[in-house]
């Protein structure tokens, strides 16, 4: 497939060959097109891709990214890792070295548009390194990005609003991966605004109502990270404090579910078919977050009462399942994947564990930095060892069968980063990764930006 005539004339220095612009071609129609399948974002189609065609630096970090995105999409979304026998990824590391190279030549530059291409470049490397599973790098890059938007806020540039929101969400969702470093945690950050908003949520879109969800979203993570890696003697610790965050942010879902319904009742009749499934994801991330913030604390639900709950997040991801396109497997919104996750760690039913486990199998997707293969492969180690403790105890109970080997896609991602064993999602599930020891970071890596 060529570029578009229009893009094509636009792309600055040397023609692209054959296969770049068949990279460029696929970031256009099929990447863009599912980062941008649920929720509009001005982003992609309006900044960024006009934005490569300006910037050499930018035009070949998107190259970079869409050759990691087909493999990745080849491979079931297994993540590419580190293979050096691997076409397209030799491919995008060829790219990646040709965007830090121009960067680096602008870095002493007094140009005030080199904090934009940076930045973007950041992005675009942050998204690489995630779809190849290379957590510990994407959080360098990540925090890099930060730096600069704070670096180039300070000198009066105007970095676009959607860039420096996608910087502020991922930095947050790295807490799930970081105890320390870059990523933010619930005691360093102050309370949001909203706590002390007492007046109502009103939303005149879906858009706003997905705005509205983020922003409280960023402060819910932070607190989620943290019941997560805690033991329960470290959560009983700061109960209190911790039990008034999870109120506060359960009411503010409570007020942006009454505002988003009434908007609905209001122009249900109107909505584009793109409207009205974004509002139906929309109310599954809010019980996404109603369940996972009331089963993580303990003693506060009774078995029972947390199965029930459980059934309920699988049937309305199942459902999400079936209204999203199969055919976007890499979207910045986490939507399927930490709802299925919750289930298949901590449903006491294990019947529902599996259903969940079997669910992310099947759903083949990059969700922001949530890895679906990556959540089923975490739930499975957990759900073996939880069986082998019920047949030492005397209990029997056989759901399906799983090698008793460590899964070894899970060793190989879990090497990516030195911190694999504090991730929230390994803290949760309790799992000891020890043999699962990282390699130094000095194989196969995407070039620093500067």
């Amino acid at each position: 497939m060529g570029l578009p005539r229009l893009y094509l004339s636009h792309i600055p220095g040397p023609a692209l060959t054959s296969d770049e612009q068949t990279c460029f071609a696929y970031f256009q129609y099929h990447t863009i097109s599912g980062l941008v399948d649920l929720f509009d974002s001005p982003l992609w189609e309006r900044y960024i891709l006009p934005q490569s065609c300006a910037e050499p630096a930018v035009c070949h970090a998107v190259i970079m990214l869409s050759a990691i995105h087909q493999d990745a999409e080849s491979n079931c979304m297994r993540l590419s890792g580190n293979r050096t026998d691997d076409s397209h990824l030799n491919f995008a590391l060829e790219h990646s070295t040709r965007s830090s190279a121009l960067l680096r030549r602008r870095g002493a530059s007094n140009d005030p548009q080199k904090y934009q291409a940076v930045i973007t470049c950041c992005l675009l490397f942050v998204m690489g390194e995630l779809l190849r599973g290379q957590y510990g790098r994407a959080a360098l890059h990540l925090h890099h990005g930060v730096q600069l938007i704070k670096e180039a806020q300070a000198q009066g540039q105007v970095i676009d609003p959607d860039l420096v929101g996608f910087f502020d969400h991922l930095n947050v969702t790295a807490a799930l991966y970081a105890a320390d470093g870059p990523a933010q945690s619930i005691d360093s950050v102050d309370e949001p605004k909203w706590v002390l908003n007492v007046c109502p949520i009103v939303v005149h879109s879906v858009g706003e109502a997905q705005q509205a969800f983020t922003e409280t979203l960023n402060y819910s993570i932070l607190l989620i990270a943290f019941l997560m890696r805690s033991t329960q003697a470290e959560i009983l610790a700061k109960y209190d404090d911790l039990w008034l965050k999870r109120q506060r942010i359960l009411a503010r879902y409570a007020d942006i579910t009454q505002a988003l319904d009434s908007f609905c009742q209001e122009r249900r009749s109107r909505f584009t078919l793109k409207e009205e499934r974004g509002a139906d994801v929309l109310r599954h991330l809010l019980l996404v977050q109603y369940v996972t913030l009331r089963v993580l604390f303990p003693g506060d639900y009774t078995t029972s009462q947390i199965t029930v709950e459980c059934a309920a997040l699988l049937s309305s991801s199942l459902a999400i399942m079936d209204q999203i396109s199969r055919s976007t497997t890499f979207t910045m919104e986490p939507v399927v994947c930490p709802g299925l996750h919750i289930v298949a760690t901590l449903c006491p039913d294990l019947r529902l564990r599996v259903r969940a486990i079997e669910a992310l199998r099947a759903w083949p997707h990059m969700e922001g930095m949530i890895n679906s293969q990556v959540c089923a492969s975490i739930a499975v180690e957990a759900l073996k060892a939880e069986v082998q403790k019920m047949g030492k105890d005397g209990e029997s109970w056989i759901a399906a069968e799983y090698p008793e080997e460590r899964d070894r896609f899970l060793v190989e991602v879990l090497q990516s980063s030195q911190k694999a064993a504090d991730w929230a999602p390994i803290r949760m599930s309790q799992l000891d990764i020890g043999d699962a020891v990282p390699y130094p970071e000095d194989t196969v890596v995407l070039n620093d930006i500067l």
